[in-house]
């Protein structure tokens, strides 16, 4: 097997590359994301009935059943990383972005803009 080599990435999505850590930070989130070719399969349901794809429904798991829920509890103190794992590679994504809105709206926007790749 092919080693697994770490790539920085310039973001898909408009963040901050890097944001320093707040002092106040009490937690720190690192997600990775299978974003290989079988994610493009469009198996997963909606709550409207509709059938989206896998690398939507984790976006939109992130979004709405992750972030969501925290920032309603008022968890800006706490940090998240993201790395997509596609081609046999890692690519982060961002580092350290304070849990807010507006990461909530950046990952449903990630929902259409993710780009599987490589084999399944």
């Amino acid at each position: 097997p092919d080693a697994l080599t770490a790539s920085r990435e310039t973001p898909l999505i408009p963040l901050d590359p890097f944001v320093p850590a707040d002092p106040h930070t009490r937690s720190h989130s690192i997600i990775i994301v299978d974003a290989s070719g079988s994610m493009k399969k469009s198996d997963c349901g909606n709550n409207a009935g509709n059938m989206k794809t896998r690398i939507w429904s984790v976006y939109d798991t992130l979004a709405s059943g992750f972030a969501a829920p925290q920032v309603r509890q008022g968890s800006h103190h706490d940090a998240v990383s993201l790395i997509e794992m596609r081609n046999g590679m890692a690519y982060v994504m961002f580092e350290r972005q304070p849990l807010t809105q507006t990461l909530v709206e950046r990952l449903r926007e990630r929902r259409q803009r993710a780009g599987p790749s490589g084999d399944g």
